[in-house]
C-alpha cells in the first residue's frame, strides 16, 4: 500500500510538470519564449536562486534554535540536513504531511531524543502558522483593494484560505492553552461523525486524539518556557517567507518588468495561503493555478506569464526536491515505513 502511495504522489508530480510545460508552450512563438530567456538578466535569476537559499537557511536556524534548546550538542549541519529532508518529503507528500515523521526520524537517528525532536518539529509548525497568518492578515490590509479590483474571485478565494490557516492556529492554540475543552470537542465531533460512514471505529479514535493532544500539549508547554528562543524562531521564520515571496520580484527583474515590491510580497502570501492545504503533493495544479492567478498583473497574459510560473516552479518545488534527494540519500526505504 505504502509504495503504491508513492507511485501516485510521483506520478501526480510528473503529470503536473507536463502540464505546466503544456501550458507554458500551448500556443506561444517558441522564437519569442526563447528570445525573452536569451535576454533575461542572469543576475536576477541567480538572485531568485540565492532567495530559495535564504529560505532553506532560515528553516536550518530556525530548527536548529528550536532543537538546541532541548538538546544541546546537536550540531548546526544535522539541522541543516534535517531541514532539507523535510523539504523534499513535504514536496512529494499530500498535504506536506510527509516530512515532519521523517524529520522526527532522521533526529532520533542523529541521537536526540524522540521527545525532544518531536517538540522543536512542534515549535517551528506552530510560529510558521502563526508567522503566516498575521503575514497574511497585514498583507490584507494594505492590499486588498488592489486585489480585489483586479483578481477574479479574489474574496472568495482569500476568505477560504484565510479561514483554514486561521482554524489550524486556533486548533493548535486550543490544545497548547485549554486542552481538555479541545479534547471533549473533538469527542463531540467524533461521537456525530460515528453516526455516519465516515467513522467505524470511534473507541479508538477518540484514544488516538487523546494521545495526540496529550503529548502536543507537553510539547507545547515545555516550549513556553523559553520564549525568546520562540521571538528568535518568528523573525526568522518572517525572514524566510519575506524571502519566498520575494522570487516572484526576482522574476520580475530578470524580464525587465517594474512592479511594487510590497505587491509582489502580498501576491506570493495569498497564492501561499490558499495553496497550503491543497490535497495533492506540492498542492499540484493549485499552486500553478493561483500563480497564474494573482501575477498576470505583473507578468502580463502573455508569453512572461508563462515563463515566470515555470521559473518560480522549478525555483521553489522541483529545485528543493533534487536537492533533498542529495541530503536524504542515505535514508533506508524500509526502516522509513517501519518507523
Amino acid at each position: 500500500m505504502k509504495q503504491k502511495n508513492n507511485c501516485l504522489n510521483f506520478a501526480i508530480i510528473g503529470i503536473s510538470a507536463l502540464l505546466l510545460l503544456w501550458y507554458v508552450f500551448r500556443g506561444q512563438n517558441p522564437q519569442n519564449l526563447l528570445l525573452a530567456l536569451e535576454t533575461a538578466q542572469l543576475g536576477w535569476l541567480f538572485a531568485g536562486g540565492l532567495c530559495m537559499l535564504a529560505y532553506w537557511g532560515m528553516e536550518s536556524l530556525s530548527l536548529y534554535l528550536a532543537t538546541r534548546q532541548l538538546s544541546p550538542k546537536v550540531p548546526f549541519e544535522s539541522s541543516v540536513k534535517t531541514a532539507m529532508i523535510g523539504q523534499l518529503f513535504n514536496c512529494i507528500t499530500p498535504f506536506a504531511s510527509g516530512g515532519q515523521p521523517v524529520q522526527a526520524y532522521h533526529m532520533v537517528r542523529c541521537g536526540i531524543p524522540l521527545g525532544s525532536a518531536s517538540s522543536a518539529l512542534l515549535a517551528k509548525f506552530v510560529i510558521y502558522q502563526v508567522v503566516l497568518t498575521f503575514y497574511s492578515i497585514v498583507m490584507l490590509v494594505f492590499r486588498f483593494p488592489l486585489f480585489a479590483g483586479q483578481v477574479s474571485g479574489f474574496r472568495m478565494l482569500v476568505l477560504v484560505g484565510f479561514a483554514v490557516n486561521t482554524a489550524v492556529v486556533v486548533g493548535l492554540i486550543s490544545i497548547g492553552f485549554f486542552p481538555n475543552f479541545t479534547r471533549r470537542f473533538c469527542r463531540a465531533v467524533v461521537t456525530l461523525l460515528a453516526k455516519t460512514p465516515l467513522i467505524k471505529a470511534p473507541d479508538q479514535l477518540n484514544v488516538r486524539i487523546d494521545r495526540e493532544i496529550g503529548g502536543f500539549y507537553r510539547g507545547f508547554q515545555l516550549l513556553m518556557q523559553h520564549p525568546l528562543v520562540l521571538l528568535q524562531i518568528s523573525v526568522y521564520t518572517t525572514l524566510q517567507l519575506t524571502a519566498f515571496f520575494l522570487i516572484p520580484y526576482c522574476l520580475c527583474l530578470a524580464f525587465g518588468l517594474s512592479a511594487s515590491p510590497f505587491s509582489i510580497i502580498a501576491a506570493g502570501a495569498f497564492v501561499m495561503m490558499i495553496t497550503s492545504f491543497v490535497p495533492l503533493p506540492g498542492a499540484a495544479g493549485g499552486a500553478e493555478g493561483s500563480f497564474l492567478l494573482f501575477f498576470r498583473m505583473f507578468f502580463g497574459p502573455g508569453h512572461l506569464l508563462g515563463l515566470a510560473v515555470l521559473l518560480w516552479r522549478l525555483l521553489t518545488y522541483y529545485l528543493p526536491i533534487l536537492v533533498g534527494m542529495l541530503f536524504a540519500g542515505d535514508l533506508s526505504g524500509a526502516k522509513l515505513q517501519k518507523s
